[in-house]
């Protein structure tokens, strides 16, 4: 097995073989908010931000049965006859949870450490970005994939670091290789995702920009 200690290791590993097979295009995402909820979910969805709801990392709902291109081509080409994978290091912002109350005024990371806060707990005890103000809690639908994951064949994020998600990539790749698949498998580090598709559909290498 592979072993990868960075998305610096692993980028390399893959662009080499994607530039040199001419399967790598640039996009730009020019509609959505450049906070990583509104951004994934128009990569994946092809609609921007007043279609989805999606507006920002607060401001959020799930994004609507059938509008994800995972389901999409389930239903072109028949559900059994294409295998949907979403591979991700993270849970923030790429995540799938029903219902909840999210803490709108509260900081997002301690100053002095930068761990993350539970805001997104209606139980929160996170500080407000005032000090000694009260927490506003709003009720979420849930989050952008909470939909989504029950159409595909795997979801499975909060893998963290490059270490854990390189070889998953490598040992989905290898299971499906004979298979119709489409796959989107998110690092850990924000900047470097991969689009992967077998060659009975198209298959693609996407590096992104926000504008």
């Amino acid at each position: 097995m592979t072993k990868f200690h960075s998305s610096i290791e692993i980028s390399s590993f893959f662009l080499e073989k994607f530039i040199a097979a001419g399967s790598m295009s640039d996009i730009t995402i020019t509609t959505a908010s450049s906070h990583t909820k509104p951004g994934w979910a128009e990569i994946l969805t092809g609609y921007n931000a007043e279609n989805l709801g999606i507006y920002d990392n607060f401001d959020y709902k799930p994004i609507p049965r059938g509008y994800t291109v995972f389901e999409r081509l389930e239903d072109y080409l028949g559900k059994d006859n294409v295998v949907t994978l979403f591979v991700g290091g993270k849970t923030d912002n790429i995540g799938a949870r029903g219902p909840h109350k999210i803490c709108t005024n509260c900081i997002t990371r301690y100053p002095d450490t930068r761990e993350k806060t539970f805001y997104k707990d209606g139980g929160t005890t996170a500080p407000t970005y005032q000090p000694g103000e009260e927490r506003i809690l709003e009720d979420r639908e849930g989050e952008p994939y909470y939909h989504t994951k029950d159409a595909l064949d795997v979801f499975e994020v909060g893998l963290r670091g490059a270490a854990n998600v390189g070889p998953k990539v490598i040992d989905y790749i290898e299971k499906y290789k004979n298979q119709r698949f489409f796959a989107f498998f998110h690092f850990f580090s924000s900047f470097f995702f991969l689009i992967f598709c077998s060659s009975l559909i198209f298959p693609f290498f996407f590096k992104y920009s926000r504008q």
